[in-house]
């Protein structure tokens, strides 16, 4: 293996290189260069998500209180920090990664070489050599996708897709060594997965491992090589695994769990005309952004329907405006591509290639491909409902999650390692002396697709979509955008085929070796998916996260307000902005909300005035104008208005309206007899009557986040309304240090009666379950920890024999 015609590096002492012990240090290294701007120059992404979390960080900063706070008032007037994944550090080893995290670029380093290092030593648990094992671990680690998810701020699931890989790769050293130590290994991982507070990936993991032990049984059945006890064994170990996480991770999963059920993930909704709701989501929701089945074309030219996150270099008119005109695609508003690379797709068709020519059957590359073929179905969501429908309906848990294309983040996954396996076949002694003959024909098909795209694709394709109707004037400009994109597309196609073959010809000829062969494999592999990347990556100046709240006129008068209030932004319901001054807010951005208050949003309660002033809604923001003379306008502020009917924090009534159902409960405030200041609308009321009611007053002297105390005075007892949000799981009271129920009140708040006289009632969250759980998962992560290390060590310790 010489040097050949090239009279350069490809001998075997370059091979020697690449096959040292410690190879897989590459992948980190190149996913620096990937990430250097992030990491050296602390730059960051600038993306919705991050802006829109960035006053949740500034609150948790600047909350003064002693004691973990529990509840987090501003948004949606108020929901549980720790169960609604608002503010969830539940992680043991959060503090020694906090030392790790030197800033976004590096905690994005560390997971995707995590990711890419995992999915490197599960290949080679799999017997793939080591310059093929780099190669699918580097594909992992530089997948556009996760670029796609840095740019959009999804920064968890990035974090739980690099536990992905080890989690395989665990439970497939559980199905080889069942023992003790495998089945804690995994449990282990598994939970490390879990802390990173996306359970959606954790989900789609499960189903892969599922898949593949459910594949696995059915190949050996087929082959007649199934052992029914260790089958049996494996489903056993992998439920006690699970059980054993979900120990470690009750904190902070008691507290989601119980959120969910309260949630409009997990609670029926009283406008849900399909039953969908009973189990999570209505369908609409869930199916949100399913990859049409045309898309898959995506896989292979990464520009085919334009881009998402298209960013025009040239800024002159009217270009610049055009940064989401270039995709025409079927999934508006998505930030991410689901490419692969298109090495990795050819490579993979190799496999194939070989099975139906050369009839060889390798047990993994079925099973990754039958895996990938179910997870490329389940991503087309609605576009195939008689696939999609069933696991809605009945797979546990499926119904409560959305975007259904969320699922491709395994086939970055499952596909590198096919392609790691093809390379392997490729620099096969025994197949060399037709490698060529061979790569020719599967290359062929992409290249001759290319030539024909690039010479007759303007003609036919038409570059257009629906919402194009918003470009209207600027629709050739778009055209020519989408266009440049897709032949500058067909053309990297057309340079990476010419190039694979190449290499493999002069493989085939001797004229390098197979480290490389690999090498230049990896080399075309960066080079594709660093132009791709780079379309994604567009990062800013730290600095300019802070530049994105500056105060304006309505905030520095909001502000000067001490008074408790809550604002409605009318013409941007879903900003988070104004929490970062600490505004209360009855909007904002969340993706998972309570039930009851999802509801009201729904059906326009927004829109109703009484519904705002029993919120403490004292001020709207909108630049339309209010005819309503309740609402006053602020001078000098041309889009803030006072509201002069808000009712206080809190106040005593003496009319009750009991009902029985949510349906009711909803109904009742959206009445137009609804008057919150005279009559409650009280769920299931089981307390005293209040004939004796000749008014009332209240005080809220302490507001915090885990305790509301308020001083109450009744004349014949009256029913005490506090504007806050009802969360039956977590908030309690007591009225002069005694126990009291607290009452679904007005649909969406909370009410206690109170007795004739003056009295104390201390509204509490109750964080007992919190502690306890937070107690249990401790004890069971680090005596799993503990025992482990006490596994490792027997093993390693020499027997002494006497």
């Amino acid at each position: 293996m010489g040097s050949g015609m090239f009279g350069l590096p490809f001998s075997k002492k370059y091979n020697l290189v690449m096959n040292k012990k410690y190879i897989w240090l590459i992948i980190p290294a190149i996913s620096f260069i990937f990430l250097h701007d992030l990491i050296i120059y602390n730059k960051i992404p600038l993306a919705s998500d991050m802006v829109a979390h960035e006053p949740i960080k500034e609150w948790i900063s600047t909350t003064s209180i002693s004691e973990f706070p529990q509840w987090f008032p501003n948004l949606f007037s108020g929901l549980p920090s720790y169960g609604g994944y608002i503010y969830t550090p539940g992680h043991p080893l959060e503090p020694l990664l906090r030392l790790i995290y030197l800033n976004i670029g590096v905690k994005l380093w560390f997971y995707l070489s995590l990711g890419g290092i995992g999915l490197f030593f599960l290949l080679k648990f799999l017997k793939v050599s080591n310059n093929s094992s780099l190669f699918g671990g580097l594909a992992y680690a530089l997948t556009p996708y996760v670029f796609g998810l840095i740019n959009a701020g999804h920064n968890n699931k990035i974090m739980a897709g690099a536990f992905t890989p080890f989690l395989i790769l665990c439970a497939l050293y559980v199905f080889s060594n069942r023992s003790i130590k495998s089945i804690l290994l995994l449990s282990v991982v598994s939970a490390l997965q879990l802390w990173t507070n996306h359970p959606q990936i954790y989900y789609y993991t499960w189903m892969v491992i599922g898949l593949w032990w459910l594949v696995d049984t059915i190949y050996r059945l087929i082959k007649n090589k199934i052992n029914y006890k260790n089958t049996i064994q494996d489903i056993l170990f992998l439920t006690i695994s699970i059980i054993i996480s979900l120990l470690m991770v009750s904190d902070p999963y008691y507290d989601v769990y119980k959120f969910q059920g309260e949630s409009n993930r997990g609670s029926i909704s009283v406008l849900d005309q399909t039953d969908d709701t009973k189990k999570g989501t209505t369908w609409d929701y869930a199916t949100q952004w399913s990859f049409h089945p045309l898309e898959t074309i995506s896989f292979i030219y990464p520009y085919y329907y334009g881009l998402q996150n298209f960013s025009v270099k040239n800024k002159s008119e009217p270009r610049k405006f055009m940064k989401q005109a270039s995709y025409w695609g079927y999934m508006p508003f998505t930030q991410s591509t689901h490419y692969l690379g298109l090495l990795i797709v050819i490579l993979s068709f190799f496999s194939l290639w070989y099975y139906f020519k050369y009839k060889e059957q390798n047990r993994t590359e079925v099973i990754l491909w039958t895996i990938s073929f179910i997870i490329l179905v389940i991503g087309f969501g609605s576009h195939l409902p008689l696939f999609y429908k069933p696991l809605f309906k009945f797979a546990p848990f499926f119904s409560k999650f959305r975007v259904p294309s969320m699922i491709y983040m395994m086939l970055s996954i499952t596909m590198p390692m096919i392609a790691a396996i093809s390379i392997d076949k490729i620099i096969n002694e025994q197949y060399k002396k037709e490698i060529f003959n061979n790569s020719l024909k599967v290359f062929g098909v992409f290249i001759l697709s290319s030539i024909i795209f690039f010479l007759f694709g303007e003609s036919l394709i038409s570059f257009s979509s629906p919402g194009d109707n918003r470009f209207i004037h600027y629709i050739d400009i778009v055209k020519d955008i989408r266009l440049d994109l897709f032949n500058k597309g067909i053309l990297l196609a057309l340079l990476i085929c010419f190039g694979a073959l190449t290499i493999i010809f002069l493989f085939s000829k001797n004229k390098i070796s197979k480290g490389g062969l690999a090498f230049l494999f990896i080399s075309i592999l960066i080079i594709d998916l660093w132009v791709v990347n780079n379309e994604f990556l567009s990062v800013k100046d730290s600095k300019s996260m802070k530049n994105q709240f500056i105060q304006t006129q309505d905030v520095k008068f909001m502000k000067a307000d001490t008074s408790q209030y809550r604002i409605f932004p009318a013409d941007e319901i879903g900003a988070t902005k104004y929490g970062y001054w600490n505004i209360q807010s009855i909007g904002g951005y969340h993706a998972v909300k309570l039930r009851h208050y999802q509801d009201l949003m729904d059906i326009g309660g927004f829109r109703r005035p009484v519904i705002l002033n029993m919120l403490n809604v004292k001020y709207i923001i909108t630049n339309k104008k209010i005819e309503n003379r309740a609402f006053k306008k602020i001078e000098g502020n041309n889009n803030l208005y006072e509201n002069l009917d808000v009712l206080p924090r809190s106040w005593v009534v003496g009319g009750i309206k009991s009902v029985k159902s949510q349906k009711s409960s909803l109904s009742s405030i959206m009445d137009l007899s609804f008057r919150p200041n005279e009559t409650a609308s009280v769920l299931n009321y089981e307390g005293p009557d209040l004939i004796n009611f000749k008014g009332g007053n209240s005080k809220i002297i302490k507001n915090s986040p885990n305790e509301i105390i308020i001083n109450c005075k009744t004349i014949g007892g009256g029913l005490l309304v506090l504007s806050e949000v009802y969360y039956s799981p977590g908030w309690k009271c007591k009225v002069d240090g005694i126990p009291t129920d607290i009452y679904q009140t007005n649909h969406i708040l909370r009410s206690v009666f109170v007795p004739d006289g003056d009295h104390q009632v201390i509204f509490y969250y109750d964080d007992s379950n919190w502690i306890f759980a937070k107690i249990v998962s401790r004890t069971s992560f680090f005596s799993a920890i503990l025992i482990l290390c006490f596994l490792f060590y027997r093993e390693r310790k020499p027997i002494v024999r006497l």
